[in-house]
C-alpha cells in the first residue's frame, strides 16, 4: 500500500519525518485529536523510498493504549519515543515491533 492510499480518520496528511536511512524513512503521521477513539492510533509508520509502507508501528500492550505515538527521535541506533504520554517505547526500526515499553 502506498502513503498516498493510507485510510487513517484522523490523519490531516501532513507528517513529521523522524529518520531516513538508505532504504527506509520512519515517519509520524499528524493528527487532529478530536473525539473518542475505539482504538489506538497508529500514527508511526515507514516507507520505502517510493513511499510503499513498509510498516506500521505495533501499538503498547501496557499504559493508556488509546493514545498516538509522540515524540520520536533515532538516536544512538535506536527509534525511542512515547505513546499516549505515559509509555516508553523502543521500536525496531526494521519491523515496526516494540523492543521495550516501560508504562511510567
Amino acid at each position: 500500500m502506498k502513503l498516498k492510499d493510507l485510510q487513517l480518520s484522523e490523519w490531516t496528511g501532513a507528517y513529521k519525518v523522524i529518520v531516513e536511512l538508505e532504504n527506509i524513512s520512519v515517519l509520524i503521521l499528524e493528527l487532529k485529536l478530536e473525539g473518542w477513539s475505539e482504538e489506538g492510533r497508529k500514527n508511526l509508520i515507514a516507507i520505502d523510498k517510493d513511499e510503499n509502507i513498509i510498516w506500521v508501528a505495533q501499538v503498547p500492550s501496557e499504559g493508556y493504549q488509546l493514545g498516538w505515538f509522540m515524540n520520536f527521535r533515532f538516536e544512538d541506533n535506536k527509534l525511542e519515543g512515547w505513546y499516549g504520554g505515559s509509555t516508553k517505547l523502543e521500536i525496531d526500526i526494521k519491523t515496526g515491533q516494540i523492543i521495550s515499553q516501560k508504562f511510567v
